[in-house]
């Protein structure tokens, strides 16, 4: 008597479970791949990234060289300046200087100012016996201005065409979290002094909340990832 072996045939639905725990299988080697891709990728990036300082907007004054020229008459010297800054005052002191390196703080005796044409006039009394009658003198006084909304001089950058820019501390999502992260933002400025500039606030779109990049110890760009250093770390 003879048996006949029969080979089952697998049922579908098993043939498509075992094809999808295949798939399953490679699709998670897969995204442990990216992963370990993405870490490896930010751990030597992290090399890369700059300490900073930073800073935010305050209102200060701004400083400025007010300068003008003015003529020896009699007993008195003649001199016009633009106004810059606060408005003169009669007994403010300003610096007189002549040809000769002569150079003298003078109080201003009189002053008036000229509206249509932006000339400040000042008179001082002098000895005519240290000056040269009709000799040509140079007048100067450091002006504060009135407070602006300033950022430090440092924070602010130009570009090969003469626009100010700023780097800008934000936040950016990645595989590892939440990275800190810098954005080239364009600004307006009013006014410079080395010190502070002073920023139009509203065109600029910028608030006193926003926190700028100071100082950093390597180059940065626009999307360079940053450190902000703590007080420990300076």
């Amino acid at each position: 008597m003879h048996t006949k072996n029969h080979t089952r045939k697998p049922r579908p639905a098993l043939r498509f479970a075992d094809a999808k725990r295949k798939w399953l299988i490679f699709l998670a080697i897969f995204l442990t791949g990216m992963y370990l891709m993405t870490f490896v990728q930010h751990y030597f990036e992290n090399n890369g990234i700059a300490n900073i300082d930073t800073c935010t907007l305050e209102k200060q004054p701004l400083t400025h060289w007010l300068e003008g020229t003015g003529v020896v008459s009699g007993n008195q010297i003649i001199a016009y300046v633009k106004p810059a800054g606060r408005m003169l005052e009669k007994g403010d002191e300003v610096l007189v200087k002549t040809a000769g390196a002569n150079q003298q703080l003078l109080p201003i005796a009189k002053i008036s100012y000229d509206a249509q044409k932006n000339i400040i006039t000042m008179y001082f009394t002098i000895d005519p016996d240290d000056y040269t009658d009709g000799a040509q003198v140079i007048v100067s006084r450091e002006q504060k201005t009135n407070p602006y909304l300033c950022l430090a001089a440092k924070a602010v950058h130009k570009d090969e065409m003469g626009n100010y820019f700023v780097y800008l501390v934000k936040e950016k999502k990645s595989i590892l979290g939440i990275e800190p992260v810098c954005r080239m933002k364009y600004i307006d400025v009013y006014l410079e002094d080395g010190v502070y500039a002073a920023v139009d606030v509203k065109n600029s779109r910028i608030t006193e909340d926003d926190l700028f990049v100071y100082h950093a110890d390597r180059e940065i760009q626009d999307g360079s990832k940053i450190h902000l250093l703590d007080e420990n770390e300076r």
